[in-house]
């Protein structure tokens, strides 16, 4: 568990946040042009019209296995990145997605949903750690890491920033990276991106979202 910071510490972290977001939001905007859902304003996600086909990559997984093409194909997938020494943002995005996976659940509508929280701090994050980490928030959640020129070749298609900062005097660093929650479809298209808000939103604008492009696969 991360030790206890100080109230300027806190306003830093803050500020790395909601730089993350921003630049995640720019480069998603940049570099795969989403827009609203057509005739659904109370959705708050975005959704690509021609959605990006996900090139190769791999990952290893949290349970001894690869998150790459054949991980996504065939399943709906929503993808969030962080790391596991991140004392705020990070889990609450994570309890936002068990909250939403729960929603899923009591719906009936969570077969073949997978939610992957892939690091960007592979130093720290091996798959041992981040599988004690995920499976805390939900046993159904799956980690992924890599090492850096690996990751790269996911996430320089898909738009997410991710930068370490500098280590301080006892060797911790941060972060920053993009907050979004990407949705991957069976297809292994990067189709909508979704605000990590409450999870009962999140359940709602992934099954709007879903059921939009099912109708057009």
């Amino acid at each position: 568990m991360p030790n206890r910071l100080t109230l300027g510490q806190h306003a830093l972290l803050g500020l790395l946040a909601a730089a993350a977001v921003t630049v995640g939001v720019w480069a998603s905007s940049v570099l795969l042009a989403p827009a609203p859902l057509p005739g659904r304003a109370d959705v708050a996600g975005l959704l690509w019209p021609d959605p990006k086909v996900l090139q190769p990559f791999d990952l290893a997984a949290s349970d001894g296995g690869r998150f790459d093409l054949a991980r996504v194909h065939g399943r709906w997938t929503l993808l969030t990145f962080g790391f596991t020494h991140c004392p705020d943002v990070c889990p609450t995005t994570l309890l936002t997605l068990r909250k939403a996976l729960a929603g899923l659940r009591e719906q009936g509508g969570a077969d073949g949903v997978q939610v992957v929280f892939v690091s960007v701090d592979p130093a720290r994050d091996p798959p041992e750690r981040l599988a004690q980490y995920v499976t805390w928030f939900d046993q159904q959640f799956l980690g992924a890491s890599a090492d850096l020129e690996a990751l790269e070749a996911l996430t320089s298609q898909i738009g997410v920033f991710h930068q370490r900062g500098e280590p301080d005097a006892n060797g911790d660093y941060e972060v920053a990276h993009s907050a979004l929650l990407l949705m991957i479809d069976p297809r292994g298209r990067l189709v909508g991106a979704l605000p990590p808000a409450d999870g009962d939103e999140v359940a709602a604008t992934f099954g709007a979202i879903r059921e939009f492009v099912s109708a057009r696969l």
